[in-house]
């Protein structure tokens, strides 16, 4: 009898050695996917969309272009941590005969615990649990948030997840709701304005040049994207923005070369400088119309 979870670590380890990864990011990776693919074959598919960093295979093609941990998602229904750690469990109930395949992966409800709850501008929390695959165990880390505004609107797809064209036993692509370019880039700059100077978030600059440079943008969008996102979080829209300051690129320029050592853009880091500068450059416009049409202080 065919064993599916050996089978599928070793797919895994190959996969790690061809895109030059560790074997960890491709475990956290797939486990990741299977929970969205249970979610999105769950009466619960509705009343979530994905953001963060797990929506950059969306984007890319499938490819993911840095290691990310955590799923977030942002719930499109009212409810709280305690109803969402609910329907984790029922999640990690689901059988391979529910999902129609069987992709190996096994979701240990035993360890599903609430790690802390949010109150506030998005209420939420953080969920944790582990996942067994073969011999080997995989944390995975599921942050959650209501209510967020998502502007111009979800984004309905196939999520590209691994091995979907394998030859022998595809697993199929969960049909899950998306957070937008635009919001993405707003809960970015959001994260820019409220960390400052001190923005320990180097993966924000990634995925905001990243992006950019990826999608054409509306300024107006981005501007009402703006105002949404900064109303929902009780914050005033920035008229500086030190985070995307010249002297943040020159003291922090370490440190984006060591996050990068583990991206696709490690081949070819481009220069913090540069890459705060395109931001800058970039948001300008958007950011003064979200504000009214004002002349504001050039960013940073």
């Amino acid at each position: 009898m065919r064993n599916v979870a050996a089978s599928i670590k070793e797919k895994l380890k190959q996969q790690a050695r061809a895109q030059r990864v560790t074997m960890d990011f491709m475990l956290i990776r797939y486990a990741n996917e299977r929970l969205l693919g249970r979610l999105a074959a769950s009466r619960w598919a509705d009343d979530y969309c994905l953001k963060g960093g797990m929506l950059l295979p969306a984007w890319n093609d499938g490819e993911m272009f840095r290691p990310t941990a955590d799923i977030d998602l942002n719930g499109l229904v009212d409810g709280d941590l305690g109803q969402f750690r609910e329907m984790v469990l029922g999640l990690c109930d689901m059988t391979a005969d529910e999902l129609g395949y069987d992709d190996g992966i096994e979701f240990q409800r035993e360890t599903v615990d609430e790690r802390y709850q949010r109150e506030g501008g998005s209420d939420g929390g953080k969920i944790v649990l582990s996942a067994k695959l073969h011999t080997s165990r995989i944390p995975v880390r599921i942050d959650v948030s209501f209510g967020n505004p998502v502007t111009p609107s979800v984004v309905h797809g196939e999520y590209p997840c691994l091995f979907r064209a394998d030859k022998k036993a595809p697993l199929p692509q969960p049909l899950i709701h998306m957070y937008p370019p635009e919001t993405t880039v707003a809960e970015k700059l959001h994260a820019l304005a409220s960390f400052g100077e001190f923005n320990t978030r180097t993966r924000d600059y990634y995925d905001l040049h990243v992006l950019l440079n990826k999608f054409e943008f509306s300024d107006e969008v981005l501007a009402e994207a703006f105002k949404r996102t900064f109303a929902k979080q009780e914050r005033d829209l920035p008229e500086e923005l030190p985070a995307l300051s010249d002297e943040y690129a020159q003291a922090n320029a370490s440190v984006w070369q060591t996050f990068n050592a583990n991206t696709n853009l490690r081949d070819d880091i481009p220069d913090f400088q540069d890459v705060i500068r395109g931001i800058r450059d970039r948001l300008q416009a958007p950011l003064e119309l979200s504000r009214g049409g004002g002349q504001m202080q050039r960013l940073g």
